[in-house]
């Protein structure tokens, strides 16, 4: 076998096996965003982000100007942790409107001091 046949079907390989797991995980998603939903306390928006309160805080809200500093734990649908500013000792420092757009929006919601799950 030639190397250039040998690189396409390594490809052709690499390929399928991408495919199928996007699909498992597209489905465990899926499954995830169902049982989250009813979960108690979770509050679902028409853009279908959900969210639990687990503390209220009593000073303002962000708006999409402001520059935030947060801690946050991201993880998989799996509770596998992906990032923790917490372990890192380093809060997030970011412009509302500069992280991913379910995160914008859910900042501009809550007020500051509070804790969320979303």
């Amino acid at each position: 076998m030639t190397v250039k046949k040998l690189s396409g079907e390594l490809e052709n390989f690499i390929s399928k096996v991408n495919n199928d797991k996007g699909a498992e995980n597209l489905e465990q998603g899926l499954k995830f965003l169902a049982e989250n939903r009813k979960k108690l306390g979770v509050i679902e928006l028409p853009s279908g982000l959900k969210y639990k309160i687990l503390r209220e805080g009593d000073r303002e809200i962000p708006t999409a100007k402001y520059k935030i500093r947060c801690h946050y734990h991201g993880t998989l649908t799996n509770s596998t942790v992906f990032d923790n500013s917490v372990q890192r000792s380093q809060p997030a420092v970011s412009p509302v409107n500069g992280v991913i757009k379910c995160r914008v929006q859910a900042l501009q919601l809550l007020s500051t001091g509070s804790k969320w799950n979303y």
